[in-house]
């Protein structure tokens, strides 16, 4: 009889413990997972006008669209609708004390197929941006930082400290002079530019936490302009 109650207790001691490893986390990933996806640009094209804002091809189901929308009115009651995006949240919006142009961040889970986006209210002189990312969080935002610039020589108003060692950090601008050159700080890229218009944005996918900026240089003394710094953290695994 104690044979084999001690034969049942070896057989079943390593089923205890792999049942206790997976409570352990808690989050139904196992011992081996864990960790946090790498944020990827996917696609991302840019325009004038009163849109509709379009992607150059067909968005993929989870993924991240983000929009960068400047003008020279108010965008504290702009929403948006369309790419199979359910909920679209607004950012803060760059507000600046001189100057005409103000911007804002757009951004939302889509559910895939044809993209095209439209504006709820009216925008005098609008421009606008637009990024599909794959690998974020479906509730993303971590930070937005909002500054005003001066587009002559260096701008690096928008600094931002990420949270997580994977997030993607998107910087916006708007000016109100025609045809700035514009130039961005080491490890932006992607950049989307309308010189007729003069708005433009870039994207930074960083691996490490740290204090990040948002910057560069635009070679032709224009007029005052907002720029915002937007960082959207990467899906747990």
């Amino acid at each position: 009889m104690k044979k084999i109650f001690l034969t049942f207790l070896i057989l079943i001691i390593p089923f205890i413990g792999n049942a206790t490893t997976m409570l352990i986390n808690g989050d139904g990933t196992s011992a081996a997972g864990g960790g946090y996806a790498t944020p990827a640009h996917v696609q991302s094209n840019s325009g004038v006008g009163t849109g509709p804002v379009t992607t150059s091809g067909n968005a993929t189901s989870g993924n991240t669209i983000v929009v960068w929308i400047s003008g020279l009115s108010t965008l504290a009651d702009v929403s948006l609708s369309g790419c199979n995006v359910s909920s679209w949240t607004g950012e803060t919006q760059v507000s600046p004390t001189s100057g005409l142009v103000y911007g804002r961040w757009y951004h939302g889970i889509t559910t895939g197929g044809a993209c095209s986006i439209t504006f709820t209210e009216g925008i005098s002189d609008p421009g606008w941006s637009v990024y599909e990312i794959s690998g974020l969080a479906t509730s993303s935002s971590d930070q937005l930082v909002n500054g005003e610039v001066y587009f002559d020589g260096t701008w690096e108003t928008a600094v931002a400290t990420t949270t997580l060692a994977n997030e993607a950090l998107l910087c916006g601008w708007g000016d109100g002079s025609a045809d700035p050159e514009v130039s961005y700080a080491s490890g932006w890229g992607n950049t989307t530019l309308q010189n007729t218009h003069a708005h433009g944005t870039a994207l930074k996918i960083v691996s490490s936490t740290g204090t990040y900026t948002c910057g560069g240089t635009d070679n032709t003394s224009g007029t005052y302009g907002g720029t915002s710094l937007i960082t959207l953290k990467a899906a747990a695994l």
